[in-house]
């Protein structure tokens, strides 16, 4: 992407050493307090992660009460091991992955006027 989304954002990536990422914390082990966050974004990186769910389990941690998470997986894209290419998920997969969140929305986007999926999400809020 080459930006944070905002200037009151927080940037984690392990591996990404450019300039706007604030912290290089493994997702599996964030070093931040229980409830810190309104909301998290997870934007194209569960699929380089080898335990998901135990990521997915950090995110609930940081996130305060009510939190908002939105998470995005590539879903028809090339095999890309950069440093790890694990998963593929559909809607319901995310749901079983994000099963601790309540639903606000989960489903696919598709590359114009094709039948093709090109990422699954999932938009929830911490029980």
């Amino acid at each position: 992407m080459g930006k944070k989304f905002g200037p009151n954002w927080i940037s984690v990536d392990k591996y990404d050493k450019r300039e706007f990422i604030d912290y290089h914390y493994d997702i599996h082990d964030l070093k931040f307090e229980d409830e810190s966050f309104d909301a998290a974004v997870c934007w194209s990186i569960l699929e380089h992660v080898p335990y998901p769910q135990k990521a997915i389990a950090e995110l609930h941690r940081v996130l305060k009460p009510n939190g908002k998470i939105w998470v995005q997986l590539p879903f028809h894209y090339p095999f890309h091991e950069e440093p790890k290419d694990y998963w593929r998920v559909t809607p319901d997969g995310l749901r079983i992955w994000l099963e601790d969140f309540d639903e606000i929305a989960c489903g696919c986007d598709f590359w114009a006027k094709t039948p093709t999926i090109a990422a699954t999400y999932f938009y929830g809020t911490k029980r």
